[in-house]
């Protein structure tokens, strides 16, 4: 199974963000609106009108036809369209963007110090994480890594931060879990440019492949 990804900027040319501002529906725009700051307004127009955009494509229709429905906890989806799931994570002025034939979820981070990440480890992480963050070096990339595996598991499932984070134990990497309804995600950290970590997580019993374009 390939689940296809794309990676943006979000600060794209003024013609670029008039045509992708045009697309969204009263709903995305009336909370674009609402951002106090010119560069936040920018960049939520860009995220949601590009994935509009490949979404359409996709779909076979214009970016301004699609439609979404709300699931349980959040989780957006296509009405219609069973074989068409997607997940969307930004961080600063960047997109991902995933897309496959089965449920998934995705999350992207900027590499960076996060110099509460032993706070936050003792609430969210399990045992095994914690030991696991315990031996590296201050200021490396394991949190942020195992962060993006458990965002990207907890968006797939449909949960978010309703189920308990400390509950799901990602570090290693493939690791497969048993999800609600007893089904299997595979979570795994993939490949993006440089300067950024991600994770996707597949509902699937096989494997996947990651198929970037940036």
């Amino acid at each position: 199974m390939k689940i296809e990804a794309r990676f943006w900027s979000l600060t794209p040319p003024p013609a670029d963000l008039a045509r992708l501002e045009a697309w969204l529906d009263p709903s995305e725009r009336a909370r674009a609106a609402a951002y106090r700051h010119e560069v936040h307004r920018h960049r939520f127009i860009v995220r949601r009108g590009r994935l509009r955009e490949w979404l359409g494509r996709l779909a076979g229709c214009s970016p301004a036809a699609i439609r979404y429905a709300i699931g349980r906890h959040g989780k957006p989806f296509l009405p219609g369209y069973p074989d068409l799931c997607f997940s969307l994570s930004s961080a600063g002025a960047s997109a991902l963007c995933a897309v496959g034939p089965v449920p998934l979820g995705c999350d992207l981070e900027q590499n960076r110090p996060v110099p509460e990440a032993t706070a936050i480890a003792a609430r969210l992480f399990t045992a095994a994480e914690r030991e696991a963050l315990a031996r590296e070096e201050v200021g490396s990339s394991t949190f942020l890594t195992f962060w993006t595996r458990k965002e990207a598991f907890l968006k797939a499932t449909g949960q978010g931060f309703s189920a308990p984070p400390d509950a799901c134990d990602l570090s290693g990497n493939d690791t497969r879990l048993e999800g609600p309804g007893g089904r299997t995600w595979l979570t795994r950290s993939v490949a993006v440019p440089v300067g950024h970590l991600a994770a996707v997580s597949v509902m699937t019993d096989g494997d996947f492949t990651w198929a970037l374009q940036a």
